[in-house]
């Protein structure tokens, strides 16, 4: 893995053999995992990030009333619930070296924030709607557990970037959410730039 890492630091690395080189690493881990089935233990073996994608470009003027409803929303939840999912997705963010506003995007587009929520035909569950294969992937026992779905969903969502190659409209409607509307992933991207000026004005 140290090899592939290095060779992934190129920056002159072509596209098309970076992502095979993700790919691979990827099949690593699941090898790893088989093998000693302690999440701890392949992270520190194959410490493999997400490429961060490019911090969301503020909203122009007039930006969705949606996306502005929702970081509202979100800090009117009850002080409990909001530290545990901030808390939760700060660790995360940083564990899977993702945006943290990102995480929040997604937990306002897929379950409005709502832990218990669960999707009635694919059986998506919890913040951050994984569904049972996922949940079971990132060793999630509990998905409607605020931090193990969080943590579930955030490995996914720097899953489907390094298979979008940092772009978060793909990663979104191609990896995330597979067969995602295009009004569905709009409205992802809206809150993407709307949690990222949040953040951005509340961080000191």
């Amino acid at each position: 893995p140290d090899a592939k890492k290095k060779q992934l630091a190129d920056p002159k690395l072509p596209a098309a053999t970076r992502l095979t080189i993700h790919k691979e690493l990827d099949e690593m881990t699941t090898q790893v995992r088989r093998t000693y089935g302690d999440i701890n233990t392949v992270e520190k073996m194959l410490a493999v990030t997400a490429p961060k994608p490019a911090p969301a470009q503020p909203s122009p003027q007039g930006a969705t009333e949606v996306s502005a409803q929702r970081v509202r929303h979100f800090t009117a939840l009850p002080e409990a619930l909001r530290g545990t999912i901030s808390a939760a997705a700060e660790v995360e963010s940083k564990r899977y070296n993702v945006l943290r506003s990102d995480l929040l995007a997604l937990m306002a587009v897929e379950s409005n924030f709502d832990p218990a929520a669960v999707h009635p035909t694919s059986r998506a569950a919890g913040l951050m709607q994984l569904i049972p294969s996922t949940a079971a992937r990132y060793e999630v026992s509990d998905p409607h557990d605020v931090r193990q779905n969080i943590h579930g969903g955030a490995a996914d969502w720097a899953r489907a970037l390094r298979a979008a190659e940092g772009d978060p409209r793909e990663a979104y409607r191609k990896y995330y959410n597979p067969g995602a509307s295009e009004a569905t992933t709009e409205r992802f991207l809206a809150a993407r730039r709307e949690f990222a000026q949040h953040e951005a004005a509340t961080q000191p």
